[in-house]
């Protein structure tokens, strides 16, 4: 079986590229699957692009054309939670899809149909186990991730997110690829380093250092999980 890794920028999946071996690429639909091995670990990375739509889709066909066992998203977010610094690492214990807005209906901000939840829970197991590694490398907070189809720089929002979802990081898949994954009874967690504090100067400024964060914790968990 092999292990899903998807991110949706290409700089967030090349570190994985370069380790992979016995590399066999498959083009399937608009997304490229790279699928090999990584410390004797059968792998598929994939680039899903940015956007909840785009990480869904990414995700389904990575599910319906390969033997997952289970998923994992790796990227960059912005910081919610104060306790985050630069480079720092959240782990997901939960997402939330917060521009799912059908309040005027009578259901909760974030009520995802389908599973019929506002708040969507990861692997327990899989989130133990990169916890564990994680703690001893960098910065490191588990909680839920916020996700929607916009960029997120007003604190307004960011409080919102905080008071109510209790969250500690927003990006624009990891909320969709985990509602994927919940439809198919895959097992799901996001490993997300922070690259900005909601600022588009941040993000450009930090993407590298993020990406290095994130770099020594995927070796790690894929040497020895």
């Amino acid at each position: 079986m092999y292990i899903g890794i998807i991110g949706a920028m290409d700089s967030e999946i090349a570190f994985l590229l370069e380790k992979m071996q016995e590399v066999k690429v498959n083009k399937i639909g608009p997304f490229v699957y790279y699928n090999g091995e990584i410390y004797s670990k059968q792998v598929v990375a994939v680039q899903c692009l940015e956007g909840k739509v785009n990480a869904a889709i990414c995700t389904q066909l990575l599910i319906e054309n390969f033997d997952i066992e289970y998923v994992l998203n790796i990227g960059v977010a912005g910081a919610i939670d104060k306790r985050l610094s630069i480079g720092g690492i959240a782990l997901s214990s939960a997402t939330v899809e917060f521009d799912n807005d059908t309040t005027a209906l009578g259901y909760e901000l974030g009520h995802t149909f389908g599973l019929d939840k506002t708040v969507i829970e990861c692997s327990e197991t899989i989130l133990s186990r990169i916890y564990h590694i994680a703690k001893e490398k960098e910065n490191v907070l588990v909680g839920v991730i916020a996700s929607s189809d916009r960029f997120v720089e007003d604190n307004i929002t960011k409080n919102m997110l905080k008071d109510k979802f209790n969250a500690i990081a927003v990006d624009m898949e990891t909320a969709a690829i985990n509602h994927v994954c919940a439809l198919n009874n895959i097992r799901f967690c996001a490993i997300r380093a922070i690259s900005d504090n909601g600022s588009k100067v941040e993000f450009k400024k930090f993407l590298e250092n993020a990406l290095d964060s994130i770099n020594r914790i995927i070796f790690e968990f894929l040497k020895n999980n």
